[in-house]
């Protein structure tokens, strides 16, 4: 699913698996089912927003084809993966996870 890519700051996340959701046995809730359109943004490769990394929940296109989720409009929104680059990144306190999907071929 091709996407125009936003751009701005890299918004820092921290990605849950779906065992981390609570229907799977994990403590988060996903917010809806509309997932934001992403791409992943390399060290050094942007300015990281500050403040405490927003937990996410990588979805796939496959989920996105069967309906499981629907995908928001508009340009991809730059991400960085705080396990991978922000050493030290604290994440949010909430035990909400955002569903996102990744537009490029990098993966959290």
């Amino acid at each position: 699913m091709t996407r125009k890519l936003g751009g701005g700051n890299a918004q820092p996340v921290h990605a849950v698996g779906a065992a981390d959701l609570i229907g799977n046995g994990g403590s988060y809730e996903l917010e809806s089912k509309n997932a934001i359109p992403v791409w992943v943004v390399a060290q050094g490769g942007r300015h990281i927003t500050g403040g405490p990394a927003r937990v996410v929940y990588q979805v796939t296109e496959a989920e996105i084809i069967n309906g499981s989720y629907s995908l928001r409009g508009g340009p991809a929104l730059p991400i960085i993966n705080v396990a991978a680059y922000a050493v030290g990144r604290k994440r949010e306190s909430a035990k909400t996870a955002v569903p996102i999907y990744v537009v490029s071929n990098e993966s959290l």
